[in-house]
């Protein structure tokens, strides 16, 4: 039987706590009467970790809410970039058409903080989810919460197991994996992928979804082009989109 959304996060929980992690994020739609809307276009932004130097995460374990994710646009640049991509993937879509790099600059002006659509970007990723295959919070932003998420998912079968059952929960029709090691991760979660699922290469349909990989969205190099290359490639493959 197909587990609920609740269900799993209680499983999560005490599974975090009999590993004595006292520090980590649980992922559920953070606006679900939005995002299980009738006509919504659920789509999910998977990445590595969650990260924070201030101690504001250090509180236990919590359910990610919205009024979280919106004040972490105000300097976390993954959040913010994602805000971002999502409202121009919904753009695009709705447009049918790829855009330009003139059209994503003036998109960009449209949603920053003096522009026309700063508010519509963040009623926009109501629509959408936010989550990283690690819950618990690094102590560091090394290489230290690559080798870890890598331990948890090569030493512990519960959290493939968890990871599959939540996204068979929350049924996204499109799913963005943010960076290399989220592409490989799913990959091994998914084995069947392997070939077939390429860092960065063209979107794939998978169980009744829409897979495409892109940078990691808080990468120092990440550019303008990546975000052209990932919207466009979602638009002219958005027939995977059922």
């Amino acid at each position: 039987m197909k587990e609920t959304i609740e269900q799993l996060c209680e499983k999560l929980k005490i599974h975090l706590n009999e590993n004595d992690i006292n520090n980590a994020l649980i992922y559920a739609p953070h606006c679900p009467d939005v995002y299980w809307s009738r006509d919504n276009l659920r789509i999910a932004f998977c990445n590595e970790e969650p990260y924070s130097t201030d101690g504001n995460f250090e509180k236990g374990i919590n359910i990610i809410t919205s009024e979280m994710l919106e004040d972490w646009t105000d300097g976390n640049r993954t959040i913010k970039r994602i805000f971002d991509l999502n409202y121009f993937i919904r753009y695009a879509l709705q447009s049918g058409q790829e855009i330009t790099g003139n059209e994503l600059n003036q998109l960009k002006n449209d949603v920053s903080k003096n522009g026309k659509d700063y508010y519509t970007k963040y009623e926009e990723m109501d629509k959408s989810l936010y989550f990283n295959f690690r819950y618990s919070i690094p102590t560091d932003s090394s290489s230290e919460h690559k080798i870890f998420i890598q331990d948890c998912y090569n030493n512990d079968s519960f959290y493939s197991e968890y990871y599959k059952s939540f996204l068979d929960a929350v049924n996204p029709h499109i799913l963005i994996l943010g960076s290399e090691v989220s592409t490989n991760l799913f990959t091994q979660i998914y084995p069947e992928l392997n070939g077939k699922l390429i860092y960065c290469g063209e979107p794939i349909f998978h169980n009744g979804r829409m897979i495409v990989s892109m940078p990691h969205p808080g990468w120092r190099y990440y550019s303008d082009n990546d975000t052209l290359t990932l919207v466009n490639k979602i638009v002219k493959n958005r027939n995977l989109v059922k």
